[in-house]
């Protein structure tokens, strides 16, 4: 299965991928830079495998990071006045700039998609 995930993706084109796609892409991502996953066109399981567990791993020091940041804060508050997709764009820049992590706007997508308002409790 070829990927969905191009250079020139919208962050509407991300939103409408399924969990285990943006986990793909994102694990081709962190295996781009860790060289833990061979010939991944043909091993697809074992590359979203590889995306949840790092996520899993790493959520935690993520959600210190965004949680309190006043943007977040104020889509929790008052979502209406945040647009989505500013939301996604402005957590990939933290994570980007905070973390320099990989795939920053794939995380964000899961972020939003499993719902802010669970993460940051």
């Amino acid at each position: 299965m070829t990927s969905m995930y191009k250079n020139n993706t919208t962050l509407s084109d991300l939103l409408e991928l399924e969990e285990d796609e943006l986990f793909y892409q994102m694990g081709l991502e962190l295996s781009q830079q860790t060289e833990n996953i061979s010939n991944p066109l043909k091993k697809r399981k074992p590359i979203i495998d590889f995306a949840k567990k790092w996520y899993t791993k790493n959520i935690i020091n993520i959600k210190k990071s965004i949680c309190t940041s006043e943007i977040v804060i104020l889509y929790k508050a008052n979502p209406e006045k945040i647009s989505d997709i500013e939301l996604i764009s402005t957590i990939g820049d933290m994570l980007l700039n905070s973390w320099s992590l990989p795939a920053p706007l794939l995380i964000s997508v899961l972020i939003f998609k499993s719902g802010i308002n669970n993460l940051c409790e």
